[in-house]
């Protein structure tokens, strides 16, 4: 993932200033949260909802574009 991350700030896509460790972090500690935390299982449909949004928000703060323009 954090390879990934990565090829995304080589490629334009991402923030050149991002803390890859600590994005890749972020990113699992959604899925983390609601299965440890909240203690709902992975396919629960609210969890899936919450695991989105959370993914949709975080992504838009790591775009080096975010509005697309």
């Amino acid at each position: 993932m954090e390879d990934l991350l990565r090829t995304g700030i080589e490629r334009g896509l991402l923030r050149t200033d991002l803390d890859v460790e600590a994005c890749f972090d972020l990113l699992a500690g959604v899925f983390y949260y609601q299965l440890v935390v909240r203690g709902v299982p992975f396919e629960d449909a609210g969890a899936r909802a919450r695991r989105r949004s959370a993914l949709e928000v975080a992504w838009r703060g790591m775009q080096s574009d975010p509005a697309g323009s």
